[in-house]
């Protein structure tokens, strides 16, 4: 009898954990456009209209003023743009599947939110 009431409390306990979107490609794949940058912890509206695509581990971004396409690795926490030099960019899922990346470049940090579009 012990062990059903375990068992019951625990299925009960895991049915009520919501699952969190993960960092995969399948989550990355399409149009990503920001609606929110900060340079060094200022908001900045230069990045207006940049956007990230992700399509068969292919980034393809203008981020940089000019567009670039370039490999990416994926692991559980971070994105790392592998050309023209590695970029290593912290990826935070946001509540409502946002996706915010958050790197420094030159000593300069910079912070991306973006949704999918």
């Amino acid at each position: 009898m012990g062990r059903i009431v375990v068992i019951c409390f625990f299925s009960l306990f895991y049915c009520q954990c919501k699952v969190e979107p993960t960092l995969s490609v399948e989550f990355l794949n399409g149009k990503w456009k920001i609606v929110q940058a900060s340079r060094d912890l200022k908001k900045t509206e230069t990045l207006n209209g940049a956007y990230f695509i992700f399509e068969n581990k292919v980034l393809t971004t203008n981020y940089m003023g000019s567009e670039l396409q370039t490999p990416f690795e994926l692991n559980r926490k971070s994105i790392t743009q592998l050309q023209p030099e590695k970029i290593m960019f912290e990826a935070i899922i946001e509540k409502n599947n946002n996706l915010t990346l958050q790197t420094t470049i030159k000593g300069t940090s910079f912070s991306f939110t973006m949704v999918k579009e």
